[in-house]
C-alpha cells in the first residue's frame, strides 16, 4: 500500500559519497504497538538534523472474489457460469483502474501491492543482538529492495528514511510486506541461508530475501500450481548426492498397505516352533523385498507427477491381492500375479527411466538397463513357477527372481549415477522400523488389555515395555538420514534390516504367545 507522507521539517540533502545515497538526516517511522509487546531492537542515536515520516493506513486495494457455484454447477450450466466468470473479471479490473486512479497509481501498481504478489518474505537476521543496530544503505542495495519488495514510487521515498533495524521493521510492517526476525547469538547463522539472496547491511545484520512462493510464470512453478500429468524422471542423480530429502505421505501411504498385509499374515500365522518360523521367514522376506525394491525406485527417481501417483496405485491393489491370498500363499496363483504386477510397475517406470538416459545419452543407461532386464527376469521366473503351483519346486523360481535383483544392486553400488545417497532411502526405513514397532506396540495394548491389573502379570508387561524401547532406543539413538551418505557399506545396512524387522516382528508374536 501506498501511505501518504506529511514531512514535518526541512530535508537535508548531501552529495553522494562513494558510491552511497544522499543522506535525508535521521528519518524516525512511528509504529503502534500493543503493550505487550516485547520491544527487543534498540533505538539509535544521532547528533543530525531530523526529519520525522507519519504512515498512514489507506484503503486496501480491490481483491478478486470467486463466485459461489460448484462443481456441479459447472458441470450442469458451463456456459452461464463462465459468462458469470468473465463479467466479475471485467468489474474487478474495472475497480482496480479506479481505485489506482484515486490513489495516483498507475495499473501496474496497483497490481504490484496485491498481496498475492509478494514474492520474497524479508527476515532480518542479527548475529548478535546486543551488538550495534544502525547501518547505511548504499545506492545498489537499496535499489535490490526496490526490485524485490516491488516497491511503488512513494514507497521508494519512504525506504529513504530507513537507517536502523527500528525504522526498517517499522517500514517493511506498514508497507504490508511480510517479514521475520532472527537472531543467531553468534557468527553461525550465514551458512543456512547461502540457498536464498542476502544483503549485508553491517557487520552485525544480513537481510534474506526467502521465496514465498515461486513465480507462476516460471517453468519450475509445476509445484506450486496443478500438479502435472508426466514430467522426466532424472537419469543421472550425481549432483543430488547428499540434498536433503524427506519422504512424501504418498510414500507414507503406500508403506501402511504393507503394514496391514504384516498385520494380517501374523495373526493368522502363529509362530509354534521351527518350520512354522520358516513358512513365516519365506513370506516376509518376499513381502519385504518388494517393499524395499519399490522404495529404491521412489526414493531416487519419483517425480511426484500424476503417472507416479497411478504407478502407486496399481502397486496398492497388488499388494492388497497378496494380501487377500496369503493364508495359503504357498500354492496361490493369486499371491505370484500380484508380485509379477509390481514387479512390472518397475520395468515401466525404470524403463520411463532409460528411456531419457538414452535421449540425454547419459551413461547410467547401462545400469538403468540392468534394472530393466533383471525385473523382467524375474517376471520370467515367477510366471513359469504358476505350472509348478502345485508342488514345492516353484519356491526355488521364486527366491532365485529375488537373487537376480539383488545382484543387479550389487553390481551397480559404486555408480554415483544412481547412488542411493541420492535419496532419502535411509528416512523410508527408519519410518518402516517406526511402524513394524507400532505394530507390536498395538498387539501387545491388546493383550495387556485382556490380561488384568494383577502383578504377576504387570511386572511383566513392564518387562516388555522396556524390551520394546531397547528396540527403538538401539535403532533410533545413533540413527542418521545421511548413512547413504557417509557409509561404503550403505547396501549392507540396508539388508540387515531384514533380519532385524523378522526378529522385531517374532518377538511381538512369542511376547502374545507367552
Amino acid at each position: 500500500m501506498s501511505p501518504n507522507l506529511t514531512s514535518r521539517s526541512t530535508m537535508r540533502r548531501g552529495p553522494t559519497v562513494r558510491g552511497r545515497r544522499p543522506t535525508i538526516g535521521r528519518v524516525g517511522i512511528r509504529r503502534r504497538s500493543s503493550a505487550s509487546d516485547q520491544e527487543i531492537l534498540t533505538k539509535s542515536d544521532s547528533d543530525t538534523a531530523t526529519e520525522e515520516v507519519e504512515l498512514h493506513e489507506v484503503e486496501e486495494p480491490p481483491i478478486y472474489k470467486h463466485g459461489e457455484e460448484t462443481f456441479g454447477d459447472i458441470i450442469t450450466h458451463p456456459r452461464q457460469e463462465y459468462q458469470a466468470h468473465k463479467l466479475r473479471k471485467t468489474e474487478y479490473n474495472e475497480h482496480r483502474a479506479s481505485w489506482a486512479l484515486e490513489h495516483g497509481l498507475d495499473k501496474d501498481d496497483a497490481k504490484l501491492l496485491h498481496h498475492d504478489n509478494q514474492a520474497f518474505v524479508t527476515v532480518i537476521h542479527f548475529r548478535n543482538l546486543r551488538a550495534e543496530q544502525n547501518f547505511a544503505i548504499d545506492y545498489e542495495t537499496a535499489k535490490e529492495f526496490e526490485r524485490k519488495l516491488k516497491l511503488t514510487q512513494q514507497e521508494k521515498i519512504m525506504f529513504n528514511g530507513v537507517h536502523d533495524t527500528e525504522s526498517l521493521t517499522s517500514f517493511l510492517h506498514n508497507a504490508h510486506r511480510d517479514y521475520a526476525i532472527k537472531v543467531h547469538h553468534g557468527h553461525g547463522g550465514d551458512q543456512h541461508h547461502k540457498q536464498h539472496q542476502t544483503l549485508e547491511l553491517s557487520p552485525n545484520i544480513f537481510v534474506e530475501f526467502k521465496p514465498k512462493f515461486q513465480d507462476h510464470s516460471a517453468p519450475q512453478s509445476s509445484h506450486s500450481t496443478r500438479r502435472p500429468f508426466f514430467l522426466f524422471p532424472e537419469p543421472d542423480l550425481s549432483a543430488d548426492i547428499g540434498d536433503e530429502k524427506a519422504a512424501s505421505w504418498l510414500e507414507l501411504f503406500y508403506d501402511l498397505f504393507y503394514i496391514a498385509s504384516l498385520s494380517e499374515f501374523t495373526h493368522t500365522h502363529v509362530i509354534k516352533d521351527w518350520a512354522s518360523l520358516g513358512v513365516y521367514a519365506s513370506w516376509f522376506v518376499i513381502m519385504w523385498w518388494a517393499w524395499t525394491a519399490s522404495s529404491l525406485y521412489t526414493t531416487r527417481f519419483d517425480t511426484d507427477d500424476v503417472m507416479h501417483h497411478i504407478w502407486k496405485l496399481i502397486e496398492m491393489c497388488a499388494v492388497i491381492g497378496m494380501a487377500g491370498t496369503s493364508d495359503h500363499f504357498l500354492n496361490s496363483p493369486g499371491f505370484v500375479y500380484g508380485y509379477m504386477a509390481l514387479k512390472g510397475v518397475l520395468v515401466i517406470e525404470y524403463g520411463i527411466v532409460f528411456s531419457v538416459a538414452l535421449m540425454a545419452k547419459s551413461k547410467s543407461r547401462v545400469p538403468l538397463l540392468c534394472y530393466v532386464v533383471a525385473n523382467v527376469i524375474s517376471i520370467i521366473l515367477w510366471g513359469v513357477s504358476l505350472l509348478f503351483i502345485n508342488n514345492n519346486s516353484h519356491f526355488a523360481l521364486w527366491y532365485v527372481g529375488l537373487f537376480v535383483e539383488l545382484i543387479v544392486n550389487l553390481i551397480v553400488r559404486d555408480n554415483k549415477r544412481l547412488s542411493w545417497a541420492a535419496s532419502h532411502l535411509a528416512e523410508r526405513f527408519g519410518l518402516l522400523t517406526l511402524i513394524v514397532l507400532g505394530e507390536n506396540l498395538m498387539g501387545f495394548v491388546k493383550l495387556v488389555a485382556e490380561a488384568g491389573t494383577t502383578v504377576h502379570v504387570v511386572i511383566p508387561n513392564f518387562m516388555a515395555v522396556v524390551i520394546i524401547f531397547g528396540f527403538f532406543f538401539n535403532y533410533f539413538e545413533d540413527f542418521s538420514k545421511e548413512v547413504m551418505l557417509h557409509n561404503r557399506n550403505n547396501q549392507l545396512w540396508v539388508y540387515l534390516h531384514f533380519p532385524l524387522h523378522l526378529c522385531q516382528v517374532a518377538f511381538g508374536i512369542a511376547l502374545i504367545n507367552m
